[in-house]
């Protein structure tokens, strides 16, 4: 073959290329960006609309059918499933392997909104969203400050430091979590607004007027216009109660006669808390195709100059860091892999009992995995645990066919008694199309085994989501169903304490009935003895009266015989 024959013809100029393999894999391995995984586009979309108060039934038919329609002509897709909930409609398109899932959605969202006009107008718009695992969140941060309230310290978080974390290149969006945001509340007073015969419809429609701001048109300024917009939105909370909701008899009715306004706060929907102490919660996403690593890093940074600038008593700390398990198994992988080429050298020498063949199939071993790197970074790829597995397979691959050719090579020498150069080329040339041809098959059934795990894995991913939405549906059936077991249970439970009072008066009586029966049968064992006593006597009265029986027989036996000598 062409290398094989140009290193042997001018090892030199092989030495060189080998030198700068190694170079150029040195150079891109410190440049690799690092991940768990390797950036995958999943073939599927999720199409989710919300329609408040609407049935099941009426979710199929008004939304999830027709939507269904209109997707099911998008060109490669391989199934369309859809759920639909009290008021929800889930959609979820699985399209064949190799479909550029970008264009896709683009076709789909064509699609649903030139079916907008033709489904139900109090509705939500549909969401189109593609499934990406990056979407979860990387980091996990929280804003803790001494003697601060949860407003104070959401508003801070939301308007400080979360838009510093944005700023980051690759952060996608900061979410808030745990906190509490300034809302004004307006409190209805009912009889009051019913003397002044207001509705709330009424103060709702004047709220929504009053505070906004409206475009007054242009003025213009030589040959320059310039637009006019009258700022109406209200700063002041205590302004809500000028606002005019109606006239009655030419008397203005404003808000304040018939309302209380309240600075306020949201109404809590989540909260979160740090070793027992309540604080805010910050979520860090990066954006798709970013690295996990090197974003991660970005906001470590960011996070050490703000707790500079941050007021007394506030503190950003890390919750949970994906970073971290990421690089320890990638830290671990290489380690795996260093000590599975050290172990197969080693095995090698062992073998060949040559320190000479070991060394040079051992030189293969770095060689190859450095200017692997080198492929691996002028491809865009990173180093994750799937390439790095595939490089831990590729050190056994290597030295397999190391080994094939140099004992080829080595039994043209020691054989044939060829020269070592001539014996090179011989033994190359014997076996390197059949190495090639190997590592061809090989190639291609781990492509197969990978295509059919991929598919095992967008199926399980199908079956995930579709479980998910069940579990969702089933959620407040289970609710219902748990407050109606729970009645159940407890009228069970009423019952089984009645069961066991009656069975315990039960078992009193029967103890008492017992004790009784015990007491009757101790007369009866007396009786017994006592009967057995008078036996005994009797017995024992019955072997007297023989005994004198048997002595007056006797007694008479003797008169009879006295008599009878009288008589002579």
């Amino acid at each position: 073959m062409f290398l094989s024959d140009l290193s042997i013809k001018r090892p030199v100029l092989a030495t060189v290329m080998i030198l700068a393999l190694v170079v150029l894999g040195l150079f891109s391995y410190r440049r690799l960006s690092i991940d768990a995984f390797p950036d995958i586009d999943f073939p599927f979309l999720v199409i989710q609309t919300q329609y408040p108060g609407a049935s099941p039934e009426s979710v199929e038919r008004e939304v999830s059918k027709p939507i269904e329609e209109a997707v099911n002509t998008v060109q490669g897709i391989k199934q369309v499933q859809s759920t639909s909930t009290e008021g929800f409609s889930m959609i979820l398109v699985q399209f064949n392997l190799g479909t550029k899932v970008m264009d896709a959605q683009a076709d789909v969202r064509a699609k649903i909104d030139a079916l907008r006009q033709n489904l139900p107008a109090d509705m939500d718009p549909p969401v189109v969203s593609r499934f990406d695992p990056s979407s979860q969140p990387i980091m996990s941060l929280s804003v803790r400050g001494d003697g601060w309230n949860l407003r104070a310290l959401t508003q801070l978080a939301d308007e400080t430091v979360g838009r510093r974390l944005e700023t980051i290149s690759g952060v996608g969006n900061v979410t808030v979590i745990g906190g509490l945001k300034r809302e004004i509340h307006v409190l209805l007073l009912p009889d009051r607004m019913a003397a002044l015969g207001v509705s709330p419809g009424m103060v709702t429609a004047a709220v929504s007027r009053e505070n906004a701001d409206v475009p007054a048109g242009l003025v213009e300024r030589g040959n320059g216009e310039n637009l006019v917009r009258v700022q109406g939105r209200i700063k002041d909370p205590r302004d809500f109660g000028g606002i005019v909701v109606t006239t009655r008899g030419g008397v203005p009715i404003k808000l304040g006669q018939f309302a209380r306004i309240e600075d306020s706060q949201e109404e809590a929907r989540d909260a979160a808390y740090i070793d027992g102490v309540r604080a805010v919660g910050l979520e860090i996403r990066k954006v798709s195709g970013a690295n996990t690593v090197d974003v991660a890093d970005a906001v470590k940074a960011e996070m050490a100059q703000l707790n500079t600038t941050l007021p007394a008593g506030v503190h950003l700390g890390i919750i949970q860091d994906n970073s971290s398990w990421i690089r320890s198994s990638v830290d671990d992988v290489q380690k795996t892999l260093l000590e599975g080429a050290a172990l197969t050298v080693l095995i090698v020498f062992l073998f060949l009992n040559s320190w000479r063949s070991t060394v040079i199939t051992g030189l293969t071993l770095p060689v190859s995995v450095i200017a692997a790197f080198l492929a691996i970074y002028a491809f865009g790829f990173t180093l994750n645990t799937m390439s790095l597995l595939a490089l831990t397979l590729a050190v056994g691959i290597v030295i397999d066919d190391a080994i094939v050719v140099l004992e080829n090579i080595f039994r043209f020498i020691e054989e044939k008694g060829m020269e070592p150069i001539e014996a090179a080329k011989a033994g190359e040339h014997g076996k390197g199309f059949v190495v090639v041809a190997q590592e061809v098959r090989s190639l291609a059934e781990q492509s197969k085994q990978a295509t059919a795990q991929i598919r095992g894995i967008l199926n399980d991913i199908q079956k995930a989501t579709s479980s998910a939405v069940l579990a969702t549906e089933q959620g407040s059936k289970t609710v219902d169903e748990g407050v109606k077991q729970s009645a159940e249970t407890g009228e069970a439970i009423r019952t089984l304490a009645q069961s066991i009072s009656e069975s315990a008066q039960g078992a009193t009586q029967i103890a008492a009935s017992s004790q009784q029966q015990l007491v009757g049968m101790e007369q009866v064992i007396a009786a017994m003895n006592n009967i057995k006593l008078a036996t005994e006597q009797n017995v024992s009265g019955t072997k007297q009266t023989e005994g004198a029986a048997h002595n007056i027989h006797e007694l008479g036996q003797k008169l009879k015989t006295l008599v009878a000598k009288y008589k002579v």
